[in-house]
């Protein structure tokens, strides 16, 4: 995550208009408005090759290499991930279009390999400064939302932290057995599978809850899952 190479966005950049005119922009979205507005702020003598696309396969067919991939986050019409264009067309350029400016979705965009990240709808009229920056290989994305990535990474590392402080209290059976709360099973089922008796699963299940603090089933699941010990996504 090339958070220290990112650019804020209040100044006005070009890009050689020989190169921009080999770069094909991408837009994937199903939402009419933004297709409206990238019609009326993008320049065409910037960007003359501006194309409208409905799948990865689309992505994945575009000539020229290194295409600019404006991905909406909020209205692709499959939908589609930062991943699925990666993996369509590994040397796209993304740039992700959302409305989203939590510092963990800014994060887990960074983290997944977008060259700019840009609000909708009120950043939009930046555009063909991002694309300039991202075209002549920035990372492109405002200063708050940098901030704001940066304070949740900061909190996931506590998370992980403290996470592995309580894991390492806990017995590989006890891990274990959590692993199966978190997917739902009930104390027969998890006995079952693992060849043990109900009892003797309660008595691991209480153990664990003695060493997250907690009571019942759901709150050692969510305590868990809040520390990062198991992933209930």
């Amino acid at each position: 995550m090339a958070l220290g190479r990112a650019r804020d966005l209040d100044r006005s950049v070009s890009v050689d208009p020989e190169s921009a005119s080999a770069v094909t922009v991408a837009l994937l979205s199903s939402r009419l408005p933004i297709h409206a507005v990238m019609a009326y702020v993008l320049d065409a003598e910037e960007w003359p090759d501006v194309r409208s696309v409905a799948t990865t396969t689309d992505i994945a067919g575009l000539p020229c290499p290194e295409p600019i991939v404006l991905l909406d986050l909020d209205g692709s019409p499959e939908p589609v991930r930062i991943q699925d264009v990666q993996s369509a067309r590994p040397d796209a350029r993304i740039v992700a279009l959302a409305t989203d400016a939590t510092g963990a979705a800014i994060l887990d965009a960074l983290r997944a390999g977008v060259r700019a990240y840009v609000r909708t709808p009120n950043e939009l009229m930046t555009i063909n400064d991002v694309l300039a920056r991202v075209a002549r290989g920035d990372v492109v994305v405002r200063l708050d939302l940098q901030r704001a990535a940066v304070e949740e990474l900061g909190r996931l590392v506590r998370r992980v932290r403290h996470g592995a402080d309580v894991g390492g209290q806990l017995t590989p059976r006890e891990l274990e057995i959590l692993g199966l709360l978190a997917d739902g099973l009930t104390a027969r089922q998890i006995g079952s599978r693992l060849s043990i008796s109900s009892r003797t699963v309660e008595r691991h299940a209480s153990g664990l809850y003695r060493k997250l603090d907690v009571r019942t089933r759901v709150q050692a699941v969510a305590r868990a899952a809040a520390i990062g010990l198991v992933d209930v996504r």
